[in-house]
């Protein structure tokens, strides 16, 4: 993981006021790398189906939760595609509406 992660990664989630989640952006190297492998954060993530998606035409990381979106997870990378930049969070119900199966398939 560490040498996934860019050397001042960012990750943000956004539960829209309606889902409960991390409230602050992590904006450093170790705090993110806490967040995404600690046993104790983000527990129910590590249990859910992870199914490609496409959200604003790039292909992400959905979780599925009994056959439901809960979650997306959107990584942005660095201009050679080999770091993660970025770490987006989407659980806002509001959001996910408009997230589509990377094979075009509902």
């Amino acid at each position: 993981m560490l040498e996934l992660l860019a050397d001042t990664p960012v990750f943000t989630a956004d539960g829209g006021g309606v889902v409960q989640t991390i409230m602050r952006t992590m904006r450093v190297h170790r705090g993110v790398l806490a967040i995404l492998t600690s046993p104790r954060v983000l527990v129910s993530l590590r249990e859910r189906e992870w199914k490609p998606v496409c959200v604003n035409g790039e292909l992400q990381l959905a979780l599925m939760n009994e056959g439901q979106l809960s979650e997306v997870i959107c990584l942005e990378m660095d201009a050679a595609g080999e770091r993660i930049n970025g770490v987006y969070l989407v659980v806002n119900p509001q959001k996910l509406v408009s997230v589509y199966p990377a094979d075009g398939v509902t």
